[in-house]
């Protein structure tokens, strides 16, 4: 088998409309392994519109090449996403996000922020804002609303590094946790939101999903075990105007909103949002059901079309 793999969609290939996304012809070029989860979605997704995929690298099978008449683009399956670099990494930035949405008049956790002391030289920006000063305002902070809070690192994405703090003899370990993480430099302190965690997803101001975060770790991740509800049913009509000064605000096209109110089918006054994602993962959504399956496939399907919206016509599969 060749180093490249390609693949057309062929007469037999539009024959077999039962054929699933783990067939044959998504094993690993290299290895006979299954392509990763991520790579089969994009590439199924492909497939279904008529565009013509390629695996780039051979060894981890990531990046895809993808070609339609005449138009191609490579991505990394795992970041499928339309939005701009600047806009991606503005929202990384969690503080930077917090300050936009604030200004906008969306409401987000009471909390503040501090520097890893030493991380810089010329502008020391930890002189009044280092670990001291995270301590002291962790402690006046829960006296002001109570254990728990939350000590989580200002860049970082999926739980990574975040602990919930339900005393003060925690608050050291916490922040250190905060910062151990990758090349962290900036923590958050901030109050612990109560009610039910929702995830919104929208492309172009148009609602893909609603669901919920169920699940027994306090960090409600997909990615470390919890599970979703899909809810965007009940999901009141004031979410969408608010959801659209979202994405306006940081400039995303594409967005996962993750936020916590006492029920979604109320209107959107006691919503605070928690973190602002321009690119949403959707790989745990998908391994949830068969429901989650056909979801997911066409959230990709929206996207491609998106990428190829130049070249692409309607008439293309669905």
């Amino acid at each position: 088998m060749t180093a490249e793999m390609t693949h057309k969609k062929s007469q037999d290939t539009q024959e077999r409309t039962d054929r699933q996304p783990y067939a044959d012809n998504y094993l690993h070029p290299s290895s006979g392994l299954k392509l990763p989860l991520p790579t089969q979605i994009l590439c199924t997704a492909a497939e279904s519109l008529g565009i013509e995929w390629k695996i780039i690298d051979p060894k981890y099978c990531f990046l895809v090449s993808l070609s339609y008449r005449g138009k191609s683009i490579t991505l990394k399956s795992s970041a499928v996403t339309p939005n701009s670099y600047s806009s991606c990494d503005l929202t990384i930035d969690k503080v930077y996000t917090y300050m936009l949405l604030s200004r906008a008049g969306i409401k987000i956790p009471r909390g503040d922020y501090f520097f890893k002391s030493g991380r810089f030289t010329k502008v020391d920006f930890a002189k009044g804002k280092g670990l001291n000063e995270a301590r002291k305002y962790s402690r006046r902070l829960a006296t002001e609303t109570g254990y728990p809070i939350v000590i989580k690192p200002a860049h970082l994405q999926q739980g990574l590094g975040v602990s919930i703090v339900h005393g003060p003899q925690e608050i050291s370990a916490a922040l250190k946790k905060a910062l151990s993480v990758s090349d962290e430099y900036m923590l958050i302190v901030q109050e612990f939101v109560k009610g039910n965690e929702y995830r919104l997803m929208l492309l172009d101001d148009d609602m893909l999903v609603c669901y919920k975060k169920v699940g027994f770790n306090l960090i409600a991740n997909l990615s470390s075990g919890a599970r979703a509800r899909i809810e965007t049913a009940r999901v009141h009509p004031s979410y969408l105007d608010w959801a659209k000064t979202i994405c306006a605000v940081t400039g995303l096209e594409y967005v996962g909103i993750d936020l916590r109110c006492g029920d979604i089918a109320r209107p959107v006054t006691e919503a605070i949002v928690l973190e602002v994602n321009g690119n949403p993962g959707l790989t745990h959504l998908y391994q949830q059901g068969s429901r989650e399956n056909d979801l997911v496939a066409g959230i990709y399907k929206k996207l491609l079309r998106k990428h190829f919206n130049d070249v692409l016509t309607d008439s293309a599969a669905l």
